[in-house]
């Protein structure tokens, strides 16, 4: 399902810089995502990976270097095309919005509106992520795993050609995480996503990168990026490798040694 390592880009930001008052965020980050590729984007709170997002999306701009978009840079893209070709979907609660869950997915169409086809699209955008029984109800009674399938599914009517997913698994039980990210995986997408839990990064990424204090400390398949010194030095965790029964390496976190005082 990932991308072939030769497959230019979609996304790609290169040496990003980014500061809110004198507080830099971001220094220097390279980050870029292929056809089709699910890359995981972790570490600490306050590592960046929010406002990389945004400046991924053109919501902000850095400071210094450059983010394109299929070769161009995304500064010189109009809005509407960035709207076409980018969709991200954010963590917020639609669940109080009064709509059907069909006007709420039409709500992507937005920037292609004049070009027909938006209700057979929104249809075809729900029947992906597993939703399309839902279009009559109101968001209001959805489940958490049922309101962010709908709100991938409004970001996926916007035909994209690159996701970007902000914590999509937050404040879900364990089969929703699980059910939302298996969605997110199958829709075969360039797709940026930011998890803080490692195993679900570990079970369903390309690729991950771990940023730390501003700047990607390591990059590359979640088996080799989550463990060993940047584990211990980002988190202060070890963390051990163990094959779950389909193969998938998974990890069993520890602390890396003991405690001041303790044997």
């Amino acid at each position: 399902m990932s991308a072939s390592s030769t497959a230019p880009p979609l996304l790609e930001a290169r040496g990003v810089h980014r500061s809110f008052g004198e507080h830099p965020v971001l220094r220097g980050v390279d980050l870029a995502v292929g056809p089709g590729e699910v890359l995981g984007l972790v570490g600490p709170n306050g590592s960046g990976k929010t406002t990389l997002l945004r400046l991924l999306t053109a919501a902000l701009r850095p400071e210094r270097g450059e983010v394109l978009l299929g070769g161009r840079p995304l500064s010189r893209i109009s809005g509407r095309e960035r709207a076409r070709r980018l969709a991200i979907v954010v963590q917020e609660s639609a669940g109080e919005l009064p709509m059907t869950v069909a006007d709420l997915v039409l709500l992507g169409r937005t920037p292609h509106r004049g070009a027909g086809r938006g209700r057979e699209v929104a249809a075809r955008a729900l029947e992906r992520v597993g939703a399309l029984h839902l279009a009559g109800r109101e968001v209001a009674q959805l489940s958490g795993g049922e309101r962010q399938r709908v709100l991938i599914a409004r970001a996926l009517a916007q035909e994209p050609e690159v996701l970007l997913l902000d914590e999509p698994t937050n404040h879900l039980d364990v089969g929703y995480q699980h059910e939302v990210l298996h969605v997110v995986r199958g829709l075969g997408l360039a797709t940026i996503v930011v998890l803080h839990d490692l195993n679900l990064a570990a079970r369903y990424c390309d690729r991950v990168a771990l940023l730390h204090e501003g700047r990607v400390l390591a990059s590359g398949p979640p088996s080799a990026v989550l463990q060993g010194p940047q584990l211990e030095q980002v988190y202060a965790v070890g963390a051990e490798p163990l094959a779950a029964a389909d193969g998938t390496v998974q990890f069993l976190f520890h602390h890396p040694r003991p405690a001041e005082g303790t044997r």
